[in-house]
């Protein structure tokens, strides 16, 4: 939690951000892969994956839960 994290992986499809970890939940956007998210909150294991709840730091209304297969960490 406080770290910053970059989409990576997708083969340019992006990644879906969920309202609640776990692939059931609802997409609420994509994300594009190297978008920089910063981490508030996690880990949840769910659905096989550790999820990890993101927020935009440009835009607070970006906000929710992403897989961590497609996250890198970004090291300060």
């Amino acid at each position: 939690i406080g770290a910053f994290v970059q989409i990576h992986g997708t083969g340019g499809s992006g990644l879906n951000v969920r309202r609640e970890p776990g692939t059931g939940s609802k997409a609420i956007f994509l994300g594009a892969d190297a978008e920089v998210f910063e981490v508030i909150g996690g880990p949840t294991g769910k659905d096989g994956y550790v999820w990890w709840l993101l927020s935009a730091p440009y835009d607070q209304t970006r906000q929710g839960w992403a897989a961590e297969d497609y996250l890198h960490i970004i090291e300060p």
